[in-house]
């Protein structure tokens, strides 16, 4: 987050440069480096070879990710997950890895390009592209799995607010239209 005491140039700079987080975030999640660093520090030199990684390279990556808090880097160079990272491995509970991957992968990613025709038309940006298509058609397999487990992340936190939000004991039948695995439901 950019702090008050910067100018505006500098601030306006970070703004800039954000799309470098989450790309780096991204390839952090691709390559499963939370999961490689779960138990101990390692440099980025250990890593690579195991990665089929350039070492400078992914040392790059992981200082950026340092930078705002993801990893911490240690006297000698060896990374570990900071809090905020442990949320990027794939095997604790309510795990941010697939929330990740969808909204810093290149779909989404690529999507944002195309923000003025968005702007000027009023329309989506898969519009551009696919005029009588919709935004769901084009995953494989993989992607709709990676979507489905993103708003999986969501399902706790939205049921939540809107059991809190909404009196649903009226209704006899509740049907949840397109609800993935129906969790906000249930």
């Amino acid at each position: 987050m950019p702090t008050p005491e910067l100018p505006p140039s500098a601030i306006l700079y970070q703004m800039a440069v954000g799309h470098y987080v989450s790309r780096a975030l991204h390839v952090a999640v691709k390559l499963g480096l939370a999961d490689l660093l779960a138990n101990d520090p390692r440099p980025a030199a250990e890593l690579a070879p195991k990665l089929g990684a350039d070492a400078a390279a992914l040392r790059r990556v992981m200082r950026l990710l340092a930078s705002v808090g993801v990893f911490e880097e240690g006297a000698g160079g060896a990374f570990s997950l900071s809090p905020l990272g442990q949320a990027l491995r794939s095997d604790v509970p309510g795990s941010a890895r697939a929330m990740v991957q969808l909204f810093a992968g290149l779909g989404i990613q690529d999507s944002w390009k195309e923000l003025e025709y968005c702007v000027r038309t009023g329309q989506p940006a898969f519009r551009k592209s696919t005029p009588d298509g919709d935004a769901f058609s084009h995953f494989d397999a993989e992607q709709a799995k990676i979507f489905d487990d993103a708003m999986a992340t969501f399902a706790p936190q939205t049921a939540a607010a809107l059991a809190a939000a909404y009196d649903f004991s009226r209704f006899g039948t509740l049907v949840d239209v397109g609800g993935g695995n129906g969790a906000i439901l249930i």
